[in-house]
Protein backbone atom coordinates (compact mmCIF):
# COMPACT_ATOMS: atom_id res chain seq x y z
CA UNK A 1 0.00 0.00 0.00
CA UNK A 2 1.30 3.12 -1.12
CA UNK A 3 1.69 6.02 1.87
CA UNK A 4 1.58 9.53 1.74
CA UNK A 5 5.34 10.79 0.79
CA UNK A 6 5.69 7.49 -1.69
CA UNK A 7 4.95 9.94 -4.83
CA UNK A 8 7.64 9.99 -7.02
CA UNK A 9 9.08 6.91 -6.03
CA UNK A 10 9.35 3.89 -8.13
CA UNK A 11 7.15 0.90 -8.32
CA UNK A 12 9.42 -2.39 -8.37
CA UNK A 13 7.97 -6.03 -9.87
CA UNK A 14 9.17 -8.68 -8.00
CA UNK A 15 12.64 -8.92 -9.47
CA UNK A 16 12.95 -5.38 -8.29
CA UNK A 17 13.47 -3.90 -11.85
CA UNK A 18 11.59 -0.67 -11.97
CA UNK A 19 8.55 -0.59 -13.98
CA UNK A 20 7.06 2.48 -13.38
CA UNK A 21 6.52 5.48 -10.92
CA UNK A 22 4.16 5.99 -8.73
CA UNK A 23 1.79 8.91 -8.70
CA UNK A 24 0.65 11.37 -6.05
CA UNK A 25 -2.98 11.03 -4.99
CA UNK A 26 -4.32 14.36 -4.42
CA UNK A 27 -4.30 17.21 -8.03
CA UNK A 28 -5.96 20.50 -8.53
CA UNK A 29 -8.19 19.54 -5.20
CA UNK A 30 -9.25 16.59 -5.98
CA UNK A 31 -7.81 13.12 -3.97
CA UNK A 32 -8.25 9.34 -4.83
CA UNK A 33 -10.17 7.44 -2.43
CA UNK A 34 -7.92 5.48 0.64
CA UNK A 35 -6.24 2.71 -0.69
CA UNK A 36 -6.08 3.96 -4.60
CA UNK A 37 -3.13 5.08 -6.60
CA UNK A 38 -1.72 4.94 -9.48
CA UNK A 39 1.67 5.04 -11.45
CA UNK A 40 3.17 6.17 -14.51
CA UNK A 41 4.33 3.24 -16.33
CA UNK A 42 8.37 2.97 -17.85
CA UNK A 43 7.25 4.00 -21.11
CA UNK A 44 5.23 6.67 -20.88
CA UNK A 45 8.20 8.24 -18.58
CA UNK A 46 10.26 7.14 -21.26
CA UNK A 47 8.43 9.15 -23.99
CA UNK A 48 8.20 11.98 -22.06
CA UNK A 49 11.71 11.74 -21.85
CA UNK A 50 12.74 11.45 -25.55
CA UNK A 51 12.28 14.95 -26.35
CA UNK A 52 14.97 16.21 -23.70
CA UNK A 53 17.39 14.06 -24.69
CA UNK A 54 17.11 11.25 -21.58
CA UNK A 55 16.64 8.02 -21.72
CA UNK A 56 15.77 4.90 -19.81
CA UNK A 57 18.39 2.11 -19.00
CA UNK A 58 16.34 -1.12 -19.85
CA UNK A 59 15.64 -3.57 -16.80
CA UNK A 60 17.67 -6.78 -16.51
CA UNK A 61 15.43 -9.73 -17.17
CA UNK A 62 15.19 -13.06 -15.86
CA UNK A 63 16.33 -12.17 -12.84
CA UNK A 64 13.60 -14.14 -10.20
CA UNK A 65 11.15 -13.20 -8.02
CA UNK A 66 13.39 -11.46 -4.84
CA UNK A 67 12.06 -11.87 -0.84
CA UNK A 68 10.07 -9.12 0.07
CA UNK A 69 13.28 -8.40 2.89
CA UNK A 70 15.53 -8.06 -0.28
CA UNK A 71 13.00 -6.18 -2.30
CA UNK A 72 12.88 -3.57 0.41
CA UNK A 73 16.32 -3.29 0.44
CA UNK A 74 16.49 -2.55 -3.17
CA UNK A 75 14.00 0.16 -3.36
CA UNK A 76 15.21 1.74 -0.64
CA UNK A 77 18.68 2.17 -2.22
CA UNK A 78 16.52 3.75 -5.17
CA UNK A 79 15.43 6.58 -2.44
CA UNK A 80 16.06 10.15 -1.20
CA UNK A 81 14.11 12.47 0.58
CA UNK A 82 13.29 15.55 -0.89
CA UNK A 83 12.37 19.12 1.32
CA UNK A 84 11.14 22.29 -0.22
CA UNK A 85 11.89 25.26 1.90
CA UNK A 86 9.86 28.85 0.55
Amino acid sequence: QALAGDAGGPVLDGSGAVIGMLLPTAAGGKTLPPGVAFALSADDISRLLAPTGLTLVPAATGAGALAPADLTDRALGMTALVSCWD
